[in-house]
């Protein structure tokens, strides 16, 4: 087992030895997995346990200039149970909520002088996304989260985002075909979300829209994995 372990460590060692930038006309993918337990699904704020990835394009135009393109999926499904515990009979009411968000972004990235495993950047992007947020709830009360007999009711709202900044960021490079990648930045994002509606026991409500504004500062804490496609020239 010893021999494996050290066998395997040799065979990593050298090739992160010889790991080596991407250069003109080189195509990069990567996967960028959430690491927090919270994250943003638009429009409807923070949601538990993002975990599809974002998947980014980079065609290196030169050694020090690349253009990307991303394609983000955030999906998520949650039940709430609450039980009737003020008379006791046993009774179980359940909401259930599904967040669903899908966006596309475009950017230019300068690449900075590192060597030949480490590759700092700074660019310029934006990205636009649609979103869309349903719930239904039997038996339950959704300001409360609390168990309520015979209240039933479900909700739907929508919306898109349009958002743009500046990012810098950094990638290293293990082999010559995976790296490891972080980033930071700031943004303009404004939203418009529609007219929602909701409906309880019966009577509906519109739930108005509008539109939000904001600058964001951020900082990704997220894994990124990469791969080049022409790694072997």
């Amino acid at each position: 087992m010893k021999k494996l372990i050290l066998t395997f460590v040799s065979i990593l060692f050298i090739f992160s030895a010889l790991a080596q930038k991407p250069e003109k006309a080189d195509l990069i993918t990567e996967f960028q997995m959430n690491l927090r337990n919270n994250g943003f699904f638009f429009p409807v704020g923070p949601a538990e346990n993002l975990i599809l990835p974002t998947l980014r394009f980079r065609y290196f135009l030169q050694d020090d200039l690349a253009i990307r393109a991303d394609v983000n999926v955030a999906i998520q499904s949650t039940e709430v149970n609450a039980i009737d515990d003020l008379f006791g009979s046993g009774n179980i009411g359940s909401r259930t909520q599904n967040m669903n968000t899908t966006g596309l972004g475009v950017g230019v990235e300068k690449h900075l002088v590192g060597n030949n495993k480490f590759s700092p950047f700074v660019g310029v992007g934006g990205s636009f996304a649609l979103g869309t947020a349903t719930s239904e709830y039997t038996d339950f009360d959704p300001t409360t989260n609390r168990f309520l007999d015979g209240n039933t009711g479900s909700t739907e709202n929508k919306g898109v985002t349009f958002s743009g900044g500046f990012f810098a960021g950094a990638d290293y490079w293990v082999t010559s075909s995976f790296y490891l990648g972080a980033q930071v930045g700031a943004q303009y994002v404004a939203t418009n979300s529609k007219d929602g509606f909701s409906i309880e026991n019966g009577v509906e409500e519109v739930n108005k829209g509008g539109t939000n504004r904001a600058i964001n500062f951020y900082a990704i804490p997220n894994f990124r994995v990469g791969y080049n496609f022409n790694w072997q020239r």
